[in-house]
């Protein structure tokens, strides 16, 4: 692994040049950082235990006071773990930094030491005025889709993402891709269209229909690119054939997106036409208690089956299941992403999910960053860089 201080200066280095919406990535990435350092230098309190106390305040009478927004569990750990990848509002900001100074006193501890709502706000001013300098989102998708819609789009590369997927856009399209891989090339998504109602959550497995199809498969072609709705297609025919793989997958890329209860019905589908892993998982998940249960909240599947693609030759299908997984926070994923990054010419986008892999301790991401700095070209082309690359293949 590269010595911290040279990946550091390469960081400032990329910084003084880094686009709008990267530096709005890492302002944000930042902000929910500062947050879970001051949860733990509370204690850590349980998520349980700021919930009761943020409920105190409701019941306490508070006038004239600030008014404390209910600090529900699930609210909670999805900001802290990043996974609803937007800043949060200030009024839940100001009751999480004020709950989390009394959690301080309850466990004798400083309150100070947490920082005070006018602090916050100043940080936050700060991230919102980065926000507000990034690129704004694209407009969704408003053309119907062909009819014939098994046909592939013309420019694969169009809707490549960077890091902030959900907020934030892309620093520059990709190159072309040459014809030989065309046929596996996948668009992710830019978190714009507006979703259409899924499954009902709390139904049995098949009570309730799938989205409408037209509808769904415009989303998913948006979403996930041909790899989805290549899983679509092959979920929605397979009678056991296929063992449940298309729809496990597909709910697997869904969980990672943050869409529980389409990712619940795929997952029962897969149970259904024989995957016994995935009636596993039905059975023990309830998305209305928990959102993000564990399992997927650890993006560990999305990153077994990229790796299951990278065995079978398809790389630009496993970068799809790379970017899920490294979205929540998987460091080997975001690694592997960053390298196919890399491999494709994107290099602000490498530069981006290499240094959040280092950050999250993989021990080549510093050393992959330093030659990215070294080989790299301001006008985004590899320049010698690849030659360097190792292999992603799966040993």
């Amino acid at each position: 692994m590269c010595p911290p201080h040279r990946v550091d200066t390469y960081r400032r280095a990329i910084g003084l040049a880094m686009p709008d919406d990267l530096r709005a990535l890492a302002a944000l990435h930042d902000f929910i950082a500062d947050l879970r350092t001051a949860f733990e230098l509370a204690g850590p309190p349980t998520y349980e235990r700021l919930e009761t106390l943020s409920r105190r305040y409701q019941n306490a009478d508070r006038d004239g006071g600030p008014r404390i927004l209910p600090l529900a569990h699930s609210t909670t750990h999805d900001y802290l773990s990043g996974k609803r990848h937007r800043l949060p509002p200030w009024p839940w900001v100001m009751s999480f930094v004020l709950v989390l100074r009394d959690a301080a006193v309850e466990n004798a501890l400083d309150p100070e030491a947490i920082g005070t709502p006018a602090q916050w706000h100043t940080k936050y001013r700060a991230v919102r005025a980065a926000l507000a300098q990034s690129r704004p989102p694209r407009p969704p998708l408003s053309a119907p889709v062909p009819a014939d819609w098994r046909a592939e789009p013309a420019d694969p590369h169009a809707g490549d993402p960077d890091p902030g997927r959900h907020t934030l856009q892309e620093s520059r399209p990709g190159p072309k891709v040459p014809a030989s891989v065309t046929d596996e090339v996948d668009r992710p998504s830019t978190g714009t269209l507006p979703r259409a109602s899924g499954p009902d959550e709390s139904s049995g497995a098949g009570s309730e229909p799938p989205p409408e199809p037209t509808i769904m498969r415009r989303r998913y072609a948006e979403a996930f690119g041909r790899t989805g709705m290549r899983l679509l297609r092959q979920a929605e025919g397979d009678e056991g054939e296929r063992q449940g793989v298309p729809a496990y997958r597909l709910a697997a890329l869904l969980a990672c997106a943050d869409r529980p209860a389409e990712a619940l019905y795929w997952l029962r589908r897969a149970a259904r036409a024989g995957h016994g892993r995935a009636a596993e998982l039905a059975a023990a998940w309830d998305p209305a208690a928990a959102p993000a249960f564990p399992y997927w909240q650890g993006a560990e599947i999305a990153y077994q089956i990229g790796l299951e693609y990278d065995r079978e030759g398809l790389p630009f299908s496993a970068a799809v299941f790379y970017r899920g997984a490294a979205g929540l926070g998987h460091a080997d994923a975001a690694y592997r992403y960053g390298l196919h990054c890399l491999r494709i010419g994107r290099l602000r986008d490498a530069a981006a999910w290499l240094d959040r892999a280092d950050r999250n301790g993989h021990p080549q991401a510093g050393q992959q960053l330093l030659l990215h700095a070294l080989g790299g070209s301001s006008d985004g082309s590899p320049s010698g860089v690849c030659e360097h690359l190792p292999s992603t293949a799966p040993q």
